[in-house]
């Protein structure tokens, strides 16, 4: 549970910042006419915006996952039981002052970005919208 919060503070900035961008990148036109055929600023929220903003919030989950699922500094300071360690902290058992098993180690990392890899082959497309529609105002 120390970890949520580190964690949502760490990340939160970058998210809004690059969600915020999305959203000024959509024109003011498209909320004007809806709103001229009736519908609430709710409405406008949930039947235009949102659906056109699914690749910006994949790609911010995406990114907030890869974060936090790599994350080492946070994990080493504030988890002191051993069963609850993430997976790179977890995986400095391994590292030893005077000798690293680096087959081991080097195994164990490759398995622990193996989720990420597939996270990201499933939400490719997401991913690469949101990035290019997030990054140019136009």
């Amino acid at each position: 549970w120390a970890l949520f919060l580190p964690y949502a503070a760490y990340r939160i900035p970058f998210t809004v910042i690059l969600i915020r961008s999305y959203f000024l990148s959509i024109s003011k036109e498209l909320e004007e006419a809806a709103y001229l055929d009736g519908c609430t600023s709710f409405g406008i929220f949930f039947r235009i915006f949102l659906p056109m903003s699914v690749p910006i919030l994949v790609t911010s989950g995406i990114l907030t996952a890869y974060h936090t699922w790599n994350e080492f500094m946070f994990a080493i300071i504030f988890i002191d039981d051993e069963n609850l360690r993430t997976i790179p902290a977890g995986l400095m058992q391994f590292r030893d002052a005077l000798q690293t098993d680096w087959g081991v180690l080097l195994a164990g990392l490759t398995i622990s970005a193996a989720p990420i890899i597939a996270l990201f082959l499933l939400m490719q497309r997401y991913f690469i919208r949101g990035i290019a529609a997030g990054s140019v105002k136009g």
